[in-house]
C-alpha cells in the first residue's frame, strides 16, 4: 500500500470506527453506570479532520501529518517494518472562548517477520502512542500520555504529570485476536478508582465519573480524543 492509500485508510478507520469493531460495544464499568455518555460527533462527517464535539468540549485544529515509513535497508533485510504518524489538536470548552489543552501525539506501528513462500509469518507486532497535553503556552504543566501494546495483547499505559498518575487499561474485542492492539476501548483509573472510559465505537463514546472537577474533566476529555484519533498504521495491502 503506498503512502496516499495508507493515509486514506487511516483516516477512514477514524470515520468508521476501530478496525471493524463498530458493531461491538464495550461493557460500561459499574462505577460509571450513572456517568453521562458523551458521544463524539464530527461537525462535518465528510471532514475526518474537522472539529469533534465531546460533551461540553470541542477538539479543533486537528492536524494529522502524513504517514511515514521509517528505517532503512538493514531494517528491511531484518524483516522490520515501522510506520509513524504525528497528529495534534486543541481542546476548548464550547461555552468559553479560550483553549484549555494543546495536544501533540506520536503514533507508531512496528512489525517484524519473514515470508516463507506465500505465507507471511509475524514475529513481533507492536504499537505505541506518546502524547504531550499542556495548557497552551504552559509547558511546565504538561502531562504525558503513553500507550503501548504488543502481539495480541490489549494496549495500555499511563497519563501522568510528576507524581500524579492515571492507569489506562485497554479492552480487546471478544474472541481470538489476529491483529495487534486494536481495542474496543480503554478504562482510566486513579489510585485504583475508575474515573473514566473511552469506547472506540463509531466516532467514540467518552464517560467521566460524576463529581469530577472541570480541570480534571477537560484533561480526561483531551486524553480521550488523543486515544480515539490513534489509527492503525500498518494495513494489509
Amino acid at each position: 500500500m503506498n503512502g496516499t492509500r495508507r493515509l486514506a485508510a487511516a483516516l477512514m478507520a477514524a470515520v468508521l470506527g476501530a478496525s471493524g469493531c463498530a458493531t461491538m460495544r464495550m461493557a460500561v464499568p459499574p462505577a460509571l453506570a450513572a456517568a453521562p455518555e458523551w458521544s463524539v460527533r464530527p461537525r462535518n462527517q465528510w471532514r475526518p479532520d474537522g472539529p469533534l464535539r465531546v460533551g461540553p468540549y470541542e477538539a479543533h485544529r486537528i492536524d494529522r501529518h502524513g504517514v511515514r515509513q521509517r528505517g532503512g535497508i538493514v531494517d528491511a533485510l531484518k524483516g522490520k517494518t515501522e510506520y509513524q504518524q504525528r497528529y495534534e489538536f486543541m481542546l476548548r470548552d464550547t461555552a468559553a472562548a479560550g483553549d484549555l489543552w494543546a495536544v501533540r501525539c506520536d503514533n507508531r506501528d512496528i512489525e517484524r517477520g519473514f515470508k516463507l513462500g506465500s505465507v507471511e509469518l509475524s514475529l513481533d507486532d507492536r504499537t505505541s502512542l506518546e502524547c504531550s497535553l499542556q495548557p497552551p503556552g504552559e509547558p511546565d504543566r504538561a502531562w504525558t500520555l503513553r500507550i503501548v501494546g504488543a502481539d495480541d495483547g490489549a494496549p495500555g499505559g499511563t497519563l501522568r504529570r510528576e507524581e500524579v498518575r492515571y492507569e489506562i487499561e485497554g479492552e480487546n474485542p471478544p474472541g481470538v485476536q489476529t491483529d495487534c492492539c486494536v481495542p474496543l476501548g480503554y478504562v482510566l483509573r486513579r489510585e485504583g478508582r475508575v474515573i473514566g472510559a473511552v469506547e472506540q465505537v463509531n466516532w467514540g463514546i467518552v464517560r467521566v465519573a460524576p463529581g469530577i472537577g472541570r480541570d480534571e474533566g477537560s484533561l480526561l476529555a483531551a486524553a480521550a480524543v488523543a486515544l480515539i484519533l490513534q489509527s492503525k498504521l500498518i494495513q494489509e495491502s
